[in-house]
């Protein structure tokens, strides 16, 4: 049986002041949703929910613990592996980005892997970052309606294969939005695709494209990610908007990140999953 407790709070201020309170019970094993009573109360969110058809997933963080490129960064020779975690602890620490340099950024990862990273590093791979608890329960629930999208800032061809690998053959209608590397005939990455980049600002976007491809209304949507900045546009484009706030893994960087950007996001949220488990969404729905 999950530990788990629902609380309502009607505005910023409250669920700021209670927060540190709230870690701390989740760290002590409580999974806690905390409902922006501005949207829905528990009746209405658990009904909103249920009803929903498709979901919007953001990937490290979210579906999983940690970061995928750390993985694949051991592949890179040296200096630009320090080059590349230099650019994503700047990634957290610089406020304002322009979409210019996070569209170069994120292009650059390819450039380092180019020469250096076959798939068979990328199955090898696979297994070290298994999904949170109840992540596999979401992707399968939404796969059996109308559809998934994982949208990240990183890389398609190690997400694609963590989703088939976790997957059964009949759950995998899941639509990958990352950057989509290419190969040459030995195996090798070779460079990217540019039209595949996928940023802050345009993730939202690729959560709208997706859809309107498979016929559904953005409200009947849940959408998932735990990052209040990065996320945002994602969590803004879907009806059921949930920010998970997980309380292990999480570097110093993105805490002080989420902690100076929560405030202008809670307006537009439904919930905030406090705990390293999807399982209290699992439940919800299974409850219909």
């Amino acid at each position: 049986m999950l530990d788990q407790m629902v609380f309502e709070y009607g505005n910023y201020l409250t669920f700021q002041r209670n927060l540190s309170c709230l870690t701390l019970s989740a760290q002590n094993g409580w999974s806690l949703l905390i409902l922006n009573s501005e949207r829905a109360n528990e009746r209405y969110f658990s009904v909103r929910l249920q009803r929903t058809r498709a979901a919007g997933f953001d990937f490290d963080g979210a579906l999983i613990e940690g970061a995928h490129l750390r993985l694949l960064r051991e592949v890179m020779e040296e200096r630009a592996r320090a080059a590349d975690q230099k650019e994503a602890d700047k990634y957290y620490t610089l406020i304002g980005q322009t979409e210019e340099w996070i569209t170069v950024a994120v292009a650059r990862i390819a450039e380092h892997l180019r020469g250096r990273l076959t798939r068979g590093h990328i199955a090898e791979r696979l297994d070290r970052l298994p999904p949170r608890s109840g992540a596999v329960d979401l992707l399968r629930h939404y796969c059996n309606r109308s559809g998934v999208m994982v949208g990240s800032l990183g890389v398609k061809s190690y997400i694609a294969p963590w989703c088939a690998h976790y997957l059964s053959p009949s759950d995998r209608s899941v639509e990958v939005a990352a950057l989509d590397l290419t190969w040459d005939e030995q195996g090798f990455c070779n460079g990217f695709d540019p039209a595949s980049i996928v940023t802050d600002r345009n993730k939202g976007e690729w959560f709208h494209e997706f859809c309107l491809r498979r016929g559904i209304a953005q409200k009947d949507s849940l959408v998932l990610g735990d990052s209040p900045r990065t996320d945002a546009s994602l969590l803004r484009a879907g009806g059921v908007r949930v920010l998970l706030w997980p309380v292990t893994g999480v570097s110093e960087s993105a805490e002080t990140d989420r902690l100076r950007t929560i405030s202008d996001l809670w307006p537009d949220l439904d919930a905030v999953l406090i705990g390293d488990s999807l399982k209290p969404l699992v439940e919800i729905l299974r409850a219909a």
